[in-house]
């Protein structure tokens, strides 16, 4: 399991991308105006994470992927998604690298898609199915990993 937080590994994908859109970019996908569409991702890629920590603290629990959950959080965003905050993370990436405009950066994205899932995810699975047992696999069987 990484001990570096996702927050930190989404900033490193943020650096990484910008890297690539100017030492290795690749074919041009789009130009200005047409850039700015990227604006919208981030945007809503920040509110998710703002409500869905908003969630976890209304709860009184951790919302640090190496802690113990004090509660199962399901409310707000959790009702539609096990993950929002890497979907928010996830969101925020894409939004950078649609203002790049180049192919090259899109692998930024799914590299910490593969990162968050075999990393942080598939363990947390684990780890809040021994913790919460019955309550967690139903859960499961009624919100989806992302979307």
């Amino acid at each position: 399991m990484f001990r570096i937080k996702p927050p930190t590994i989404m900033v490193l994908a943020i650096i990484l991308l910008f890297l690539l859109q100017t030492y290795c970019p690749g074919p041009q996908l789009w130009h200005t105006p047409q850039i700015y569409g990227g604006v919208l991702p981030i945007v809503i890629g920040l509110g998710l994470l703002f409500v869905s920590l908003r969630s976890f603290h209304r709860q009184g629990t951790t919302s640090d992927p190496f802690g113990e959950a004090a509660h199962l959080v399901t409310a707000g965003p959790y009702e539609y998604s096990r993950n929002p905050m890497y979907l928010g993370m996830l969101l925020i990436l894409v939004g950078c690298v649609i203002l790049t405009g180049r192919v090259t950066p899109w692998l930024v994205p799914l590299l910490f898609a593969v990162i968050l899932h075999h990393g942080f995810i598939k363990p947390e699975e684990t780890r809040l199915a021994n913790q919460f047992g019955p309550i967690y696999h139903d859960y499961l069987k009624q919100v989806r990993r992302w979307i």
